[in-house]
């Protein structure tokens, strides 16, 4: 039961005016930014009344950053709001006592803590909480940042770190990871032990004895010696250990976030004539579409609306072929100059990839393991100054942000060195 609050109701960017509350996976924030505005906007949310306890008292919320271009978020504290009429409250901003992030500048970061704020002073008193949202799309430079808010809270008492870091031996058991609940690791001291393979082979199923002395027929645990190359499978039979030769060596993509090293789930795909097939017959099944699909050149299969083409495997900008087609692309025909219908049609182009995503990978999900899923596809792109430019490989790069079925949004557009 959040208040809205818009201090200017005839900015230009009203119709972006209020916060929208998004779910995924059961979780729901709030979400908002300027992208796409008329121009300036400022919207607040602001929270229900809080009644703080004698005590030591502490706010504490995370935040996710997408488009990082300016900071637009403050965080502000009211003791005088009356619940109605937030222009008329004292608001005491309280935004440098948090950290709120300034990156990634394109695509979606990490949830991270924003910080916290001592409440102590404001005990046996009532305060609210705003969240002041402030940018402008038509700006220069623009003003747009994204902000998700999650996980808002005020801690009575001392607060107490809940996290410990460790590290964990997982293994795949063929359709998810679980964590190996028996794992040894030969110490230094018994290095000479396990010096070559024979030695290992001797020395490993003793101590894997003595360390699980009432292991049970089947029972597997890893072991890893020589400073940490050389990981083998134990499997305990008739009685005793033996290796099990089971392991499979795979090569997987990582990312490091400035602390960890992370799983990496990102798709990075080539378009092929198939692939560009896909959008031409997705044109010529749709009815608003269709005038669009290249009734003329057998074997040459391609529509003019996105500019997808089989034959040649690129999307194609080239405005002379689109000259037949200019009395029913209204949106293109109103356009007067060369630039003009360029812009269009690389926005065109983004929507068209989109498209093309969601029919290609119905079954993408936006995170795996808990790290967002991006896909970069390449593609060609012919005509890029309206006419007989060379094909170019562009590299379009989308986040997965909905599943059953996908959904994708775009990120960016880069241009293959």
């Amino acid at each position: 039961n959040w208040y809205a609050y818009i201090p200017d109701t005839a900015a230009a960017g009203k119709d972006k005016s209020y916060w929208p509350i998004k779910e995924y996976k059961g979780d729901r924030y709030p979400e908002f930014s300027a992208y796409n505005a008329q121009g300036s906007v400022e919207s607040w949310i602001i929270s229900p009344k809080i009644d703080i306890p004698i005590g030591t008292n502490t706010l504490l919320f995370d935040v996710k950053v997408a488009h990082y271009n300016a900071t637009c978020l403050s965080v502000k504290l009211s003791t005088d709001f009356d619940g109605s009429d937030a222009s008329v409250a004292t608001w005491i901003d309280i935004t440098s006592n948090f950290t709120l992030p300034k990156e990634p500048t394109s695509g979606y970061g990490k949830l991270l803590s924003a910080g916290t704020y001592d409440l102590s002073k404001y005990a046996g008193q009532s305060i609210y909480i705003a969240f002041a949202y402030k940018g402008n799309s038509t700006s220069d430079p623009k003003e747009t940042t994204t902000y998700q808010v999650e996980n808002i809270k005020i801690i009575n008492g001392p607060l107490v770190d809940l996290f410990e870091q460790r590290n964990d031996v997982y293994c795949y058991n063929g359709t998810k990871w679980e964590q190996a609940n028996k794992f040894m690791a030969v110490q230094p001291a018994d290095k000479d032990r396990v010096s070559s393979t024979d030695k290992a082979k001797t020395y490993l199923p003793m101590l894997l004895a003595n360390n699980y002395p009432y292991a049970l027929e089947g029972d597997t645990a890893l072991a890893v010696y020589s400073n940490g190359e050389t990981i083998t499978k134990w499997a305990y039979t008739n009685g005793q250990w033996g290796e099990a030769s089971t392991i499979e060596q795979r090569t997987i993509q990582f990312i490091h976030n400035g602390q960890f090293w992370l799983f990496d789930p990102a798709v990075n795909y080539t378009m092929t004539k198939d692939d560009h097939q896909i959008m031409v017959d997705y044109i010529r099944n749709h009815a608003e579409l269709n005038i669009f699909h290249n009734k003329k050149d057998k074997g040459k299969d391609s529509e003019f609306y996105y500019g997808f083409s089989v034959n040649y495997n690129n999307i194609s900008f080239r405005l002379s072929y689109r000259e037949s087609y200019l009395s029913s692309d209204t949106e293109l025909s109103a356009l007067s100059t060369t630039e003009e219908k360029l812009a269009l049609l690389w926005k065109r182009s983004e929507e068209g990839m989109r498209i093309f995503l969601e029919l290609r990978f119905p079954d993408a999900v936006p995170e795996v393991s808990g790290v967002e899923v991006y896909y970069h596809v390449q593609v060609n792109v012919y005509g890029s100054d309206g006419d007989i430019a060379p094909a170019v490989p562009y590299i379009y790069t989308y986040r997965c942000t909905g599943s059953n079925p996908a959904t994708f949004e775009f990120v960016e557009r880069k241009q293959v060195e």
